[in-house]
């Protein structure tokens, strides 16, 4: 995408209103959270907790780590998804190495790819996974 980069109304507007923050200072380069309110022109902001969801077009930026991301995948999806088929999913954990599951994880994947079924394998370290 080649849309410029710019000091978005309602991020200022959100980190003031929600860090207690000066709304003009934020627009200075050299305050502290000025980049987080440097966003492309054409996003939006979606509702979702402890931050916003920022929309450009049909991209959503999501945090990476899992207990941040949950709360704003539903507010990011949840407006994209109307009257769809609802998701299945099934989870285990186990302790061990990933390479010690992912060639039977590729066999499930093969024997179910007709039936539009996808595998992940998610490592996690700490308690975040």
């Amino acid at each position: 995408l080649s849309i410029p980069i710019e000091v978005h109304a309602d991020m200022v507007a959100w980190i003031a209103a929600h860090l207690n923050e000066d709304a003009a200072a934020l627009r200075e380069p050299g305050h502290r959270l000025h980049k987080f309110a440097l966003l492309p022109s054409e996003a939006r902001l979606l509702p979702a907790e402890p931050y916003p969801v920022v929309a450009v077009r049909n991209v959503c930026m999501l945090p990476g780590t899992p207990s941040l991301m949950r709360g704003q995948f539903r507010a990011a999806v949840g407006p994209l998804v109307r009257g769809g088929r609802p998701l299945r999913r099934r989870c285990f954990r186990m302790v061990g190495e990933e390479v010690d599951v992912s060639g039977a994880l590729e066999e499930v994947q093969q024997r179910f790819e007709a039936r539009r079924v996808r595998l992940g394998s998610y490592p996690a370290a700490g308690g975040d996974g």
